[in-house]
C-alpha cells in the first residue's frame, strides 16, 4: 500500500495546494478535508485532536472501503496525508515530516504566504516527491535541487519572460547548474563537483528525554531520544570516518542511506561520504546516565475547560540545580462546581552544553581528499516530564 495523497490547507480550513490523487474519484480528497475540519470544529478552544482521523468513505465507485487522514500542524496550517488498506500510518507521519524540512530547506520559513507565493516550486515540489502510485521517490535536498530550480531573483525573471522563451526557460536548471545534471553522480546524495570556498562539517547532537513520574515519586518510564544532525559544507568527494568515545550507551539506531552499515556493526564507527549540506545522519535511542542543573525551566498545569482568572498556570525557572528545591504557588477560579484540573504537571527544560548518555564524538578523520576540514560538534539536551500528583 502507499500514500494516497497530499493535501495543504490554511487557518481556515481551505485548500492550498494538493496532489494529483489520479487513482481516485474527485470527492475522495475533500472528504479527508471535511473529515479533518468536523474534528477540529469539534475539538476544545486548545484545538488539539487525534493525530490520525478515520475517514467514513462507504466504498461506493472508486472509494476504498475505510481510509484515514493523518496530519500535522505547521504554524498556521494544516498538512494531511490521505491513507487507505493497510499503510502503517507512521510512514505518513515520516513522508509529511520530510515534506516540511524540503519546504524549510527552500524557503526558510513555511506559511500561508510562502506557499501562495511559490505555489508552482510547491506542486513540482510535491509531484516529484510523490509518485502517481503513492511512493515516496527523491526526499534529498541536495538532489531535489538540481531538478526544482530554488526560488530566486534569476528564477522569478526567467518565469516573467514570454511563452516565446519557453525553450531557454526550461534549459534554465541545466545552465545554471555546473553538476552536467541530478543524476550524473554515481552516488544519488550526492553532486559531482561540489566545491566550497572553506572546507568544514560541523555535528549537532541533540538527547531529548521523555519521562513519566508517578505520585509517590518513581519513574514509570524513561526514554531518551538521540539525533546527530550534519551540516556539510566540503568539497569534492569526502569520505569521512567518526569514532565515539563510548558508543556502547547507544542502541536502536536507524542511518541515513550515506552510512555503511557493515562498519558500522564492526566497528561501531560511522563511515560515510556525506550529501551536501544538511542531513540527519543518525537516530538513536539512548541509555540515560547522569543530570546536572537545569535550565529554562518550564512547569505547565491545564486546569480544565471550566477555568477562569487564573493568575499563574505557568512557571518559569532560568536555573535550577538538581539537589534545589523551589516553592510555586498560583491560584484561580472555576465556573464549574468541583473543578477537575488535570492531575499531572509537564515540566519542560534545557541542557546546553550536556549529554544525558555522556555519549561523545571521540575523533572526524578525512579521507579520499588532500585538503583541510575544520570539525565542529555542539552537544545539547532537553526534556519533558509528565509528574503526576
Amino acid at each position: 500500500m502507499a500514500i494516497d495523497g497530499l493535501i495543504i490547507l490554511d487557518a481556515n480550513g481551505r485548500p492550498i495546494i494538493q496532489s494529483g490523487y489520479t487513482s481516485f474519484p474527485p470527492a475522495y480528497p475533500l472528504l479527508h478535508i471535511d473529515a479533518l475540519n468536523n474534528e477540529l470544529a469539534k475539538a476544545p478552544s486548545s484545538g488539539i485532536i487525534d493525530p490520525v482521523v478515520y475517514v467514513s468513505s462507504g466504498g461506493g465507485g472508486d472509494m476504498p472501503d475505510c481510509s484515514a487522514c493523518c496530519h500535522i500542524q505547521v504554524r498556521e496550517m494544516r498538512m494531511l496525508a490521505s491513507i487507505s488498506g493497510d499503510l502503517d500510518p507512521l510512514v505518513a507521519f515520516a513522508f509529511l515530516q520530510a515534506f516540511h524540512d524540503i519546504l524549510q530547506d527552500y524557503f526558510g520559513t513555511v506559511s500561508t504566504v510562502t506557499i501562495k507565493g511559490n505555489f508552482d516550486t510547491v506542486y513540482q515540489l510535491i509531484e516529484e516527491i510523490l509518485d502517481s502510485s503513492g511512493h515516496p521517490l527523491t526526499t534529498s535536498p541536495s538532489i531535489l535541487r538540481d531538478i526544482v530550480l530554488p526560488p530566486s531573483l534569476l528564477s522569478t525573471l526567467l518565469a516573467s519572460l514570454p511563452s516565446s522563451s519557453s525553450a531557454g526557460r526550461s534549459a534554465g536548471p541545466t545552465s545554471l547548474n555546473n553538476t552536467g545534471g541530478a543524476f550524473a553522480s554515481p552516488i544519488p546524495w550526492r553532486k559531482v563537483g561540489v566545491r566550497h570556498n572553506s572546507n568544514e562539517i560541523l555535528f549537532d547532537v541533540t538527547e531529548d528525554m521523555r519521562a513519566i513520574v508517578g505520585r509517590n515519586g518513581t519513574t514509570l518510564a524513561s526514554n531518551v531520544i538521540g539525533t546527530i544532525e550534519c551540516s556539510s559544507r566540503l568539497s569534492g568527494m569526502p569520505d569521512l570516518l567518526v569514532s565515539f568515545s563510548n558508543p556502547n550507551v547507544m542502541v536502536e539506531c536507524a542511518f541515513h542511506p550515506c552510512v555503511r552499515l557493515q562498519r558500522w556493526k564492526r566497528e561501531q564507527t560511522l563511515s560515510f561520504i556525506p550529501p551536501d549540506g544538511n542531513f540527519g545522519a543518525l537516530w538513536l535511542r539512548l541509555q540515560s546516565r547522569m543530570m546536572k542543573s537545569m535550565e529554562n525551566v518550564k512547569i505547565e498545569w491545564y486546569l480544565g475547560e471550566d477555568a477562569i482568572g487564573a493568575q499563574c498556570t505557568l512557571w518559569e525557572i532560568p536555573t535550577m540545580h538538581s539537589s534545589g528545591s523551589r516553592i510555586l504557588r498560583g491560584s484561580w477560579t472555576s465556573k464549574a462546581q468541583v473543578p477537575r484540573p488535570a492531575h499531572a504537571f509537564q515540566v519542560r527544560f534545557e541542557l546546553p552544553s550536556h549529554s544525558f548518555s555522556s555519549l561523545k564524538i571521540d575523533q572526524v578523520r578525512l579521507f579520499s581528499e588532500l585538503y583541510k576540514m575544520y570539525k565542529g560538534v555542539r552537544m545539547q539536551s532537553c526534556g519533558s516530564i509528565e509528574w503526576r500528583w
